[in-house]
């Protein structure tokens, strides 16, 4: 059995409805010795006393509670998000391991102690690697093709499906002290910052990797209006955007895009214009487009022609959504190439 000190950390803003299973859950966990790390970022509802109110309860079975809470304007409390609170918790931590939870999600009793055990099994590079778990949401019919897009995917296709979004979910993440502070926590701007998938990107900047354990190990609640719904469409595209620049395109001489719909068409005027010059090709199935063959570059004077998939020359961005388009994955497949070599999903 895997031992060590575990910090389950929680940040909690107004979670009072959802907060009581969340809290039962750690307490539920098979794993000790482990200590729970609550950071009330400027509640106004019941949750600040949810939490001491569980003090007693927590401690009587070997779980320590350690709380901490955002210091409230004079005027309007004022919620500094989420990754503000999920830092400050993190500081409250002794723990050599980290194991993130939000209030609204409630976790299997075996969730700390089978992913310690995994993290165990990955030896000298488990200070580089974030790993996840497997999850159902709650209620079931929740964002399904997000759910089993992230439930399905390859141990490769973690690492090379994530410019598309991040591939393991926040509420399931599980790390040692020493790969958090090695990306430096998380981004502090505060509400409508998708702080998850900026300290995602800078983990492989900074040479790390993800993994999942197998297992479902999370009930992943949707609530409606939560703080993540306030973050901008746009935010997460360019986001998405810097990351796939950085991390893969500025390093190539040349790449094509399929698709030369609106997504393609999106994506290529989002480059820098670097990396607009070393498009070649956009590639498409729309007869239509095809014939037209050309896309017109007005900024750069420059045309970019318009060509078939199947005469698809790696390496190219595909800007096509999954499981929305009848044999696209069929089509991709039909070409006999590597993802993560000569190709990489982006939409």
């Amino acid at each position: 059995m895997a031992t060590g000190l575990v910090s389950v950390v929680v940040p909690v803003h107004n979670a009072a409805p959802f907060l009581q299973a969340a809290l039962d859950s750690v307490l539920a966990q098979t794993h000790r010795p482990l200590e729970l790390c609550v950071w009330d970022d400027c509640s106004t509802d019941s949750s600040a006393a949810i939490v001491e109110a569980f003090r007693e309860q927590l401690e009587a079975h070997a779980v320590t509670l350690k709380m901490g809470a955002s210091v409230k304007d004079d005027t309007v409390p004022r919620s500094r998000g989420a990754g503000y609170a999920r830092n400050h918790a993190v500081a409250l931590s002794s723990g050599e391991y980290l194991c993130f939870l939000d209030a609204d999600d409630v976790m299997d009793r075996t969730r700390v102690a089978k992913q310690l055990a995994h993290m165990m099994e990955l030896q000298e590079t488990r200070d580089r690697v974030l790993l996840g778990s497997r999850f159902h949401r709650e209620p079931a019919e929740a964002t399904p093709r997000y759910a089993s897009w992230c439930n399905t995917m390859t141990d490769v296709q973690l690492r090379d499906q994530r410019f598309r979004e991040c591939t393991i979910i926040q509420p399931t993440w599980f790390c040692t002290r020493a790969m958090f502070d090695h990306v430096g926590g998380y981004d502090e701007t505060g509400v409508g910052t998708p702080e998850d998938l900026l300290f995602f990107y800078a983990l492989f900047e900074r040479g790390c990797q993800v993994a999942r354990h197998p297992a479902d190990l999370v009930m992943y609640r949707h609530v409606a209006n939560a703080l993540s719904s306030l973050v901008n469409k746009e935010t997460i595209w360019a986001i998405r955007m810097r990351a796939i620049q950085a991390q893969l395109l500025d390093a190539l001489p040349a790449f094509g895009i399929w698709s030369a719909g609106r997504d393609g068409k999106k994506f290529y005027r989002s480059l820098s214009l670097a990396n607009q010059a070393k498009v070649t090709t956009f590639y498409d199935v729309d007869e239509r487009k095809i014939a037209g063959g050309i896309y017109w570059d007005e900024r750069a004077r420059r045309k970019v022609p318009i060509v078939h998939f199947r005469a698809a020359q790696p390496p190219f961005v595909l800007c096509v959504k999954l499981d929305l388009h009848a044999g696209f994955e069929d089509n991709v497949a039909s070409l006999g190439l590597q993802e993560g070599t000569d190709y990489w999903h982006f939409c």
